[in-house]
This record gives C-alpha cells, structure tokens and sequence, in this order.
C-alpha cells in the first residue's frame, strides 16, 4: 500500500515529513513537477498545568531553502496517477475520508503517522531478508543514485535543498559520477524512461546498518 511512498522518497530524496505532507495541489502530474512546502510533524503541548498531549501538525520545512520544486520521473509520475485512482476508489468506498487533500493516507483518509511510517519501512525490511535500515536512509540512497549516475555535487545540493554545500560535499564526496547528468535524467535512468524538457528546467552516503531487527506484526496503518 505504501510503495508509492516508498519509490517517491527513493527518487527525490524528499524527508518523511515533507512526504507526508504532500497535497495533491503540490503533485502537478501533467507537468511532471511536485511542489515541496510543507511538512508533517508531531509536536508535544503542555498545559498549564504541565501536562502534556501530542498532535499531528502541518509545518514549513526544515528551512526556507527546503521549498523548491522538483521534477518527477516518468515511472513515479505513473505510480502516482495510479496511487490517486485507488485512493478515489477507496474514498467511494468509505463513509468518511477526513484528508481528501493529501496524497498519502492511512486507509481511512487520515493523516500517516510518521512512526508508524518509519516502522512498516523497517517491517519492509525484515520480510525481504535484508538488514534494517532508516527510511531517512533513502533520502541518503537517492543522493548517492544521482551522484553514481553522472549528476554534479552542486545539482543534488539543490536537489536536497541542503543550506550549505559544504554538507553536500562533506556526506557524499565519496560517490564518482561517471557522466553529466541531471535530477530528471538520472531518476529515469534507473527507471529505464527519459526525462521530459519540463522536468529538465525544474531543478544518494552509504546507507547506515540497523543492526536489530524489526518486530514482528503490520504497522502500516
């Protein structure tokens, strides 16, 4: 249910929040363009008597350099309309659906806990038999992509909205491009698709090893 998700955060190195977050106003699926300016968070309230409750909320990103917008591959755009065709099937299905807006939802149209996102990845990981991972680490992973595709240091700076380039450099120096390349290029590249000229004008480190497993049980909701 959540592969869309999954390859979204693999192709544009976006943070879980900033995924959460996405509106289907900000996806432009014609144009191939998603628009990145806000994010899902849980943030912590006290009272007045110091007690304290939890509450999903709508932020602006980390900075105002992580709005931008960035162009969509070809094969992400496709799971995209199809992510958006079932998820109308299922609000006709359903007798509410709270969050019409957002592109991803729990089954019932509810706002994604971003734990339990990070958890149903990690549950991902254990039924395939690989070594557990953070989903941060795909943000990591589509860098190092661009960066072994032939896209330059100071592209996937812009690509991960970081403020400084130095932070660029300092985590993934180590990646050699073979070739000049862009964002768009080298998403569809890996994807087997050319980039159209609209994603051209738009402007992955290792991952780190978990090394406990996941729990047992679904937490994809």
């Amino acid at each position: 249910r959540l592969s869309t998700l999954w390859i979204l955060l693999l192709t544009l190195g976006l943070r879980r929040g900033e995924a959460l977050a996405l509106h289907w106003e900000d996806v432009d699926l014609d144009r191939q363009i998603v628009n990145v300016q806000r994010s899902l968070q849980r943030i912590v309230n006290y009272d007045c008597d110091g007690n304290s409750s939890t509450r999903l909320v709508e932020t602006t990103p980390k900075t105002a350099g992580s709005c931008a917008l960035l162009p969509l591959p070809d094969t992400l755009t496709a799971m995209l309309r199809a992510h958006r065709a079932n998820q109308l099937q299922n609000r006709v299905a359903t007798v509410s659906w709270p969050r019409d807006d957002l592109v991803f939802t729990t089954p019932i149209g509810t706002p994604l806990e971003p734990r339990n996102v990070s958890r149903a990845f990690q549950q991902l990981c254990y039924e395939a038999g690989i070594r557990q991972m953070r989903l941060h680490d795909l943000r990591h992973s589509a860098a190092s992509f661009l960066l072994l595709q032939g896209v330059d240091l100071k592209t996937v700076q812009v690509m991960l909205r970081h403020t400084r380039f130095s932070t660029t450099a300092d985590l993934y120096s180590t990646c050699t491009p073979n070739s000049p390349d862009t964002p768009a290029t080298a998403s569809n590249s890996y994807c087997g698709q050319p980039p159209s000229a609209e994603q051209q004008r738009c402007l992955l480190l290792p991952l780190r090893i978990l090394p406990e497993p996941a729990p047992a049980g679904s937490c994809f909701s």
